[in-house]
């Protein structure tokens, strides 16, 4: 029996869907990229006329810890990616898997949305807290993003922005070419 509530949700007013572990193991991995696969196939209900583009929702992962034991920088980025490629997922695809946050080793993210050249970057900060600032900051980026876009506007045009916005800037480092 579960503790929490369950609801329904208009799938066109889901931005983002955001999931939540304590430990990131692979099976956790797994789990989530078949649940944004799930994700990703659903369709938007629209009327006929409508023009607006609507964009899918962004899946974010984020742990607090890993179960592994490796201190390589990119550790969970490199088992992410193969647990894509396990399952035949193309890790650049956009808005399919925005990106990943494991608080105590790295937060990893999908740049490049709208273009055709996407690439994954890494966050180059060994600080937990900054790791966990630039996660909200990307996540309300990219909610305001897509919230604009749905609505029929350029998200360049408009003066609102997301709180990423505020914070300064952070060296970032590319881990894959761009993609097209």
């Amino acid at each position: 029996m579960s503790t929490g509530r369950k609801g329904c949700l208009f799938f066109n007013s889901v931005l983002l869907r955001i999931e939540v572990k304590s430990t990131i193991d692979r099976k956790g991995l797994a789990d989530f990229i078949d649940a944004s696969s799930e994700v990703a196939k659903m369709q938007f209900d629209k009327q006929q006329e409508c023009k607006t583009k609507f964009t899918k929702p962004y899946n974010i992962l984020v742990g607090f810890k890993s179960d592994a034991s490796s201190d390589e920088w990119d550790y969970e980025y490199h088992r992410f990616r193969e647990v894509m490629k396990e399952k035949d997922v193309p890790p650049e695809l956009s808005g399919f898997i925005s990106a990943i946050c494991v608080v105590d080793k790295g937060f990893w993210f999908l740049r490049g949305f709208g273009e055709r050249q996407r690439a994954w970057c890494r966050l180059d900060s060994d600080v937990k807290e900054d790791r966990l600032v630039w996660l909200v900051a990307k996540a309300s980026n990219t909610a305001y993003r897509a919230h604009a876009e749905r609505q029929g506007r350029d998200p360049s045009q408009g003066l609102e922005v997301g709180i990423g916005s505020s914070i300064p800037p952070a060296r970032i480092f590319p881990l894959t070419e761009s993609c097209d």
